[in-house]
């Protein structure tokens, strides 16, 4: 994203590098004298739920590395590889970013709007704001709600979670379908009423993909003759 707005990143031989993860690790130099000069003239919302910072026990390659399919020694390089970037964007503003809360958010892309200035706001308020959710909620009996994976890291203030938290509020009880479901539900189970994943047999991650559309309709009908 960076990359895109101007900056520019080097290896240690002054050899441009094309973005890709491995790049991180073999950063060299970074250079932000091109930056887009309108960034200077706007104002950057950041809008996220994820309040993850960029590296360390509970950062983005730790927590959700997994959850994306990286293996233990593939978090590991991710995680040396994002605390190296993050070293050399700093070393250019003196300003600590990487251990803000929301650095993490989108895989690093957090920080990067971080080194740019960006304000952070709260995502599931704005789309609830934008949505009029509150409202909608008046007279409801059940919400239902979902996202592609849902595991314990939904409880960091993911969407559903935000809005199972405003539908509890209202007294409406909120219905969780997800493209699957984590090995523990548990913490899951004290704010949804119930949690469903719609994959309803065995099947690659190329099948779910190309049947999203049935296997949710599918679910969602059941749950709803259910009720």
């Amino acid at each position: 994203m960076l990359a895109a707005l101007g900056v520019r990143f080097y290896d240690s031989h002054g050899e441009p590098l094309l973005g890709f993860g491995e790049d991180l690790l073999k950063l060299g130099r970074i250079d932000s004298d091109n930056l887009d000069s309108r960034l200077f003239e706007c104002e950057i919302v950041m809008a996220s739920d994820v309040q993850n910072p960029l590296c360390g026990p509970n950062g983005a390659s730790i927590i959700y590395g997994p959850q994306k399919g990286a293996l233990p020694a593939q978090v590991e390089a991710l995680d040396a590889s994002m605390s190296h970037y993050a070293d050399l964007m700093e070393g250019q503003s003196s300003r600590d970013f990487k251990d803000s809360p929301g650095a993490g958010a989108a895989g690093g892309v957090g920080f990067a709007l971080l080194t740019l200035g960006a304000k952070v706001v709260q995502g599931a308020e704005v789309v609830a704001d934008a949505s009029r959710l509150r409202s909608k909620l008046s007279g409801a009996n059940w919400v239902i709600t979902g996202e592609g994976k849902s595991d314990n890291q939904t409880l960091n203030g993911k969407l559903p979670y935000y809005v199972a938290r405003l539908a509890k509020e209202s007294g409406v009880k909120t219905i969780l379908i997800s493209g699957c479901l984590g090995e523990d539900t548990k913490e899951l189970e004290k704010e949804f009423s119930a949690c469903f994943s719609c994959v309803p047999r065995p099947m690659t991650s190329s099948e779910c993909l190309l049947q999203a559309e049935k296997t949710l309709s599918d679910c969602t009908r059941n749950v709803v003759r259910l009720l």
